[in-house]
């Protein structure tokens, strides 16, 4: 990396950020989206069906969005990083399953199943003609387990179920299972082979897969520090380091203002120093992956007394409105039987000119979840 940084203003990095996700002009289709993405937060299901379909240019509805996912594969959901759920184009599944030893390994460390149990558990996947959800699994957990279990205070009143959501999670981190239809109140999960048989799994090391994951978190969301890369991962700073030392060669150093050391990748270059052109508002979803790839807030959100209105206690994400690049607003929505209406709560940021933009992914919104736009109302903070 050469030794002057490259300056750049905030407005170019945002307007560089946006537009690699999709964010100024749409995606062809959405698994181009959710590959761009590297996937979509999806703790919340409809949260990530909604990111996806307003940064893709046909606005695929909701219903259409889970066809690809149930029935053409080509979507998958399942944990992955900062160990949590994303909704990714499948053919990524094979690059973070090889990742992720080197992330940060979360608070599931007490009270692990025997590596003779995951097995079990295990062929149960591979063997079934479908899919199975958590109660298909509670004939093979020995009662041994269970009881180990009960103690445990993230069991409640229903070891059992929990000893299930353990073998759940360990076999979807070893890239065995990943989400599949809802059945009645469960959740269901498929083995690889019954839903994805041709998938290709590379050799490859856990650090080579996290670099290239590096790689194309920076082409997204550069130019961003090592510890952005860290934070988007749920990773240690000194293993991003790592990442970035196998990319230097391809790397450069930007500035922006008090922004120091942020990295992007020398074939951005053009494309990051351009002035921005026409720049629409957009109506972000709950949890929405741009509000969760920097660990510093202060370029999307420079108010730092406004951060707790949005990244709040409990993990809990607001929808916001982005203006050239920034939050300008939150905004909730209610769904009613024909309808669904939309408020927006105006920050110290918002201008009145974004509204014909607000409406217009109101009404993308709408269609998104297959009903007609309401009320859409302004109420001050």
């Amino acid at each position: 990396m050469p030794a002057k940084p490259l300056s750049l203003t905030p407005e170019q990095i945002l307007y560089f950020r946006a537009r690699r996700s999709s964010l100024v002009e749409g995606a062809p289709d959405a698994i181009t989206c959710a590959r761009d993405l590297m996937g979509a937060q999806a703790q919340v299901l409809n949260c990530a069906l909604h990111a996806i379909a307003l940064r893709t240019a046909s606005n695929p509805t909701g219903a259409q969005l889970e066809a690809l996912m149930l029935k053409d594969h080509t979507l998958l959901r399942t944990w992955g990083q900062r160990d949590t759920l994303h909704l990714y184009d499948a053919r990524d599944w094979p690059h973070v399953i090889a990742a992720r030893p080197q992330w940060v390994f979360t608070g599931r460390r007490e009270g692990m199943p025997s590596m003779e149990l995951l097995e079990v558990a295990r062929e149960a996947f591979e063997q079934a003609q479908g899919t199975l959800v958590r109660s298909d699994l509670f004939e093979l957990i020995p009662s041994s387990y269970v009881e180990e279990l009960r103690s445990h205070p993230g069991a409640g009143k229903s070891p059992e179920r929990f000893a299930a959501t353990r073998l759940i999670w360990c076999l979807a981190r070893a890239g065995h299972i990943a989400f599949a239809e809802q059945r009645g109140r469960e959740l269901a999960y498929a083995h690889r082979s019954l839903w994805w048989p041709e998938l290709e799994w590379p050799e490859q090391s856990a650090e080579a897969a996290s670099a290239l994951i590096t790689r194309r978190y920076l082409a997204a969301f550069g130019p961003s520090t090592v510890q952005d890369i860290a934070h988007y991962l749920g990773a240690r700073i000194g293993d991003a380091r790592a990442w970035v030392k196998l990319l230097a060669a391809d790397l450069v150093e930007c500035a922006c203002g008090e922004h120091k050391k942020l990295l992007a990748l020398k074939q951005d270059v053009e494309q990051l120093q351009p002035a921005p052109g026409e720049w629409p508002a957009r109506l972000l979803p709950a949890y929405d992956t741009m509000l969760m790839t920097h660990k510093n807030k202060r370029l999307i959100l420079p108010d730092a007394a406004q951060e707790k209105l949005v990244w709040k206690k409990a993990a809990v994400v607001s929808a916001v409105v982005l203006a050239r690049g920034e939050i300008v607003a939150t905004w909730t929505h209610k769904k009613r039987s024909k309808h669904v209406d939309v408020d927006v709560s105006p920050l110290g940021a918002w201008d009145d000119t974004y509204r014909p933009d607000v409406e217009r992914d109101a009404l993308r919104l709408a269609h998104h979840v297959g009903l007609e736009l309401g009320e859409l109302t302004y109420t001050k903070g």
